[in-house]
């Protein structure tokens, strides 16, 4: 997305969650914005309903909000396979409170 002004912020939705006949399918998504029920083999635990996957749309912004503050997820690991462990353990990276109000610097 390209933006003429340097000190503007945009945030793009694609209207997922809010579709009338949404459903969740198994191995979508970028796996460090995804919540750990995502990965349960359980399908009552598989979010179905519009308002679960509007859930996941939240649990997503959070992430990138501690993106935007830290520069990196809040869940690390070296593959693909070791972001999904570190979420189902609940293993995240620890919280760097603010100095003066300014996120710490990279």
């Amino acid at each position: 997305m390209h933006c003429r002004c340097p000190r503007q912020v945009k945030i793009a939705d694609f209207g997922l969650a809010r579709a009338s006949k949404a459903t969740f399918t198994r191995g979508v998504g970028t796996p460090a914005f995804m919540p750990p029920e995502m990965f349960q083999d359980d399908d009552e635990a598989s979010p179905t309903t519009p308002e679960s996957m509007l859930a996941i749309d939240v649990y997503a912004l959070g992430v990138i909000a501690w993106q935007l503050w830290h520069g990196e997820t809040p869940f690390a690991g070296r593959s693909v396979h070791g972001v999904i462990s570190t979420i189902l353990k609940g293993k995240r990276l620890p919280f760097i409170a603010p100095e003066n109000g300014r996120p710490p610097a990279p």
